[in-house]
């Protein structure tokens, strides 16, 4: 519940994600070095949930929203 009423609910919801990541290049010893990356996919279904509620909000305004399908792509060099 939402408010002291209890006349409003904040749904359940599950999201779907993915991760990825690895390494390539150089060898050990190498002066080339490693690369890693890194790619993470968020709310791959791009689904419209509620990100978190304030409770007990006098203008009735209890809901925020979530951050839609979002993507991150990382790359690192080891040397």
């Amino acid at each position: 519940p939402v408010n002291d009423a209890n006349s409003d609910f904040a749904a359940g919801h599950g999201l779907l994600s993915l991760r990825l990541g690895g390494r390539a290049g150089g060898r050990s010893g190498s002066r080339s070095g490693m690369w890693e990356w890194l790619l993470r996919l968020d709310n791959l279904l791009d689904r419209r949930v509620t990100g978190s509620v304030i409770v007990g909000e006098s203008n009735q305004r209890f809901f925020e929203p979530n951050a839609g399908r979002s993507a991150l792509l990382s790359l690192r060099l080891n040397r």
